[in-house]
């Protein structure tokens, strides 16, 4: 498929969404704000990554061959969707729309990790 939008997009949006949640999380609970805003800051550095060439190369020296941005985004994508199951586990009155979130954050994961090239329709 040429039209559609590439899942590599999508992925950026997710990351930087996420991103925004874990500056919530930080500003909510001061004894996690340092690491909340440090994996902001790597979500949405990800983000920039993968929406401009998915297909580069990270360099790490005991990996071969070195994961992609498209990976390392893979990785985020599901990571984000195991907090926000344990966020709702944690606090099921307050995050009734986690589940379908972490879903969305999975299944965009596979998608991703299935096809960084892949595309799809904005009509569905």
């Amino acid at each position: 498929m040429t039209g559609g939008v590439q899942v590599t997009v999508l992925a950026g949006q997710l990351l930087r969404s996420a991103a925004d949640f874990f500056e919530t999380v930080a500003e909510q609970n001061p004894s996690l704000g340092e690491m909340m805003r440090d994996n902001a800051e790597v979500y949405r550095q990800v983000a920039e990554a993968v929406e401009a060439d998915p297909s580069t190369r990270l360099e790490a020296d005991d990996m071969d061959p070195p994961p992609t941005v498209a990976d390392l985004a893979v990785r985020l994508l599901s990571d984000a969707a195991e907090f926000f199951e344990n966020v709702f586990q944690q606090n099921p009155e307050t995050g009734e729309d986690l589940p379908a979130t972490a879903e969305a954050y999975r299944a965009l994961a596979e998608l991703v990790a299935e096809d960084p090239e892949g595309r799809l329709p904005t009509d569905a």
